[in-house]
């Protein structure tokens, strides 16, 4: 009997925990087509950071110091 009240405890208390968010996949207040460009926005921002990254790692950020004449 006891055992069946507590398992019936943890069936209740999950259930709660995975069908209480409101609006499920799409967020509260939140289109489906504004996830769409909030998520292409995040993903445009990434590769920027990334070319920004890689010209920094390769030297492309700023010109030579070899010479006093500017060379490009």
């Amino acid at each position: 009997m006891r055992n069946t009240a507590w398992f019936l405890i943890c069936v209740i208390f999950l259930a709660g925990v995975f069908f209480a968010p409101g609006c499920r996949m799409q967020g509260q207040g939140e289109t489906a087509a504004e996830r769409h460009r909030r998520h292409q926005r995040i993903k445009e921002t990434a590769n920027q950071q990334m070319a920004d990254d890689l010209d920094a790692v390769f030297l492309y950020d700023r010109p030579s110091r070899l010479s006093e004449m500017r060379v490009r």
